[in-house]
């Protein structure tokens, strides 16, 4: 090539080049003065326009998230919810700036106007996660919940909602409108007709006070004065005063009461245990190395008692039998067992550092069954604990709330020598993780003084879990992991110190038919260290399936 076909050459490169680059900055010019343009049709209401625009200016430029943003949105206003939805799911998915700090909002609005509940729950989660909008998010997030027949989840959101700050003031009186319409609902289907009367007038009426008492001369406090009225005329109750007004379904701490005073749960276990162990509390676990399917029945009821708004008393009684099956096995049936736990629980709630806390007070009772024997004739007694228990929980940290119990467990058993006083202390604390869930870790420790002390030890515990709602199919996740140490003191080096660890996955579907009923699967796997290989030293695998009833 000679110089003259060497000059042409870079010649024309370098127009080419230019011509490139002054054809970029037109282009790049040009879809700043469509997106200026796209915004003011925005702002003048011209959504149609708007989306027009920003769609003329191609697939590449459709992808970008300013785009699917301001496109979304515009959907939106035009009521076409499905595209709306298709747009801002994928803001919402790649806005790991939050740069557009309500597209999770408008997303939960829009799947909300398309009756997809669960959905529209799931954004108003992720918003309120972001922090966007908390009254409105909790909001939304309640009535989703109640619509899908959570009652208590609404509750609980709605109530939240009191306790945000004179920000979110002007969600407060609609949210406290619907905690009265929660309880109103409820009452109406008491059969009794002195504890339906009892409802209406000591829970029902005064949550609408509170209502009309937030801010008056709104529709809602117009709405709640009517109600209220109605409830006492028919039940030729006196008008409302101040002191009744004060008669709100909340503690003085401001935690809102259970929807249902009493609660009576019924669970049917079928499992299958590789390696049966005994677990009945404060007795030594011995492994029997061998496996066998077994069923459970558990009942547990509870009644809560509300005394002067900061007093709560819950009666509580649980009773479990475990059958397991091979009963021609003397190697497995003398692991039947029963297990009956009657408790008094007490809650002071009080303020502390103006947040709600409580003052725990409990205590517990459990006695055990079992045919230890082997004598196959009828359960004998195994063990018998009382245990007192006193704390506090308390929301000073923003994470979640933190608990700190000490107990001093009495126990009795089958065998003086292993009779024992354990005092002990557990701390839990709960985290609060993206889209609104939360993760509980907690641990604590143990100390057993048994009357001969070659059973002492000394046991120390942790332990995580999580759960997630509606992760798949209106399934419920539940995973934990438990583990412990045990130092076995004068029983080294028989023992040792034993390393103890428990992962567990649960799967639960809520139903209704005729009673609230659920079904799960749940799995669990536990692995125990100890010197002593002939007895102690295990593993085995935990398989079941089960089905709940409340009543």
């Amino acid at each position: 090539m000679n110089c003259i076909h060497v000059r042409w050459y870079f010649g024309v490169l370098g127009s080419l080049i230019l011509f490139a680059g002054a054809a970029a900055q037109a282009g790049s010019a040009a879809r700043e003065q469509a997106l200026k343009r796209a915004l003011a049709e925005f702002e003048q209401g011209g959504y149609g326009q708007t989306v027009a625009i920003l769609d003329q200016l191609g697939s590449k430029d459709r992808t970008e998230l300013p785009i699917l943003y301001w496109s979304g949105l515009a959907k939106f206003k035009l009521q076409a919810f499905d595209d709306a939805i298709r747009r801002l799911s994928k803001v919402v998915q790649g806005n790991s700036e939050r740069q557009f700090a309500d597209a999770a909002f408008v997303l939960g609005q829009s799947y909300y106007a398309t009756q997809q509940f669960r959905e529209a729950r799931k954004a108003f989660q992720q918003s309120l996660s972001q922090k966007y909008k908390p009254g409105a998010s909790l909001y939304y997030i309640g009535y989703c919940d109640n619509l899908l027949g959570n009652d208590e989840k609404a509750l609980a959101s709605y109530s939240r909602i009191l306790a945000l700050g004179p920000k979110e003031d002007d969600m407060k009186q609609s949210a406290q409108l619907q905690i009265g319409d929660l309880y109103y609902e409820r009452a109406r289907n008491i059969k009794d007709e002195k504890k339906q009367r009892d409802a209406f007038l000591k829970n029902v009426a005064p949550a609408y006070d509170k209502t009309a008492s937030m801010k008056a001369g709104t529709t809602y406090a117009e709405q709640a004065k009517l109600k209220a009225a109605q409830i006492r005329a028919r039940f030729r109750a006196p008008a409302a005063t101040e002191t009744s007004t004060s008669q709100i379904p909340h503690t003085a701490s401001g935690a809102a009461r259970p929807i249902n005073n009493f609660v009576l749960r019924v669970t049917q276990d079928v499992k299958y245990d590789s390696n049966l162990t005994n677990q009945s509390d404060g007795k030594l676990n011995k492994v029997a190395y061998t496996g066998s399917g077994l069923e459970k029945t558990s009942l547990n009821a509870k009644y809560e008692l509300l005394f002067s708004d900061w007093v709560v008393v819950t009666p509580e009684l649980a009773f479990d039998m475990t059958v397991h099956q091979r009963q021609d096995d003397a190697n497995i049936f003398p692991f039947d067992n029963t297990n009956t736990a009657p408790a008094v629980r007490a809650r002071l709630d009080h303020k502390l550092w103006t947040k709600p806390a409580a003052v725990l007070l409990e205590t517990e009772y459990q006695y055990a069954t079992r045919d230890y024997t082997g004598k196959h004739t009828r359960f004998s007694f195994y063990t018998m604990t009382n245990n007192f228990i006193a704390g506090e929980r308390f929301d000073y940290f923003s994470i979640g709330s933190t608990t700190v119990k000490g107990n001093l467990k009495l126990v009795q058993n089958e065998s003086n020598a292993q009779n024992m006083v354990a005092p002990g202390l557990d701390l839990s604390q709960v985290v609060a993780v993206g889209r609104g869930y939360s993760i509980n870790v907690g641990g604590g420790f143990e100390v057993q003084r048994a009357k001969n002390e070659f059973f002492d030890q000394r046991t120390y515990r942790a332990n995580v879990s999580h759960s997630r709602p509606n992760l798949f199919w209106g399934t419920n996740v539940d995973v934990a992991l438990s583990m412990s140490l045990t130092d076995t003191m004068h029983q080294d080096p028989a023992r040792g110190t034993e390393k103890n660890f428990s992962p567990s996955f649960t799967f639960t579907k809520n139903t209704t038919f005729l009673w609230n009923v659920s079904f799960g699967a749940n799995y669990t796997f536990t692995r125990n260290l100890s010197s002593d290989k002939a007895n102690y030293d295990y593993g085995k695998h935990v398989f079941g399936i089960n089905a709940v009833v409340t009543l």
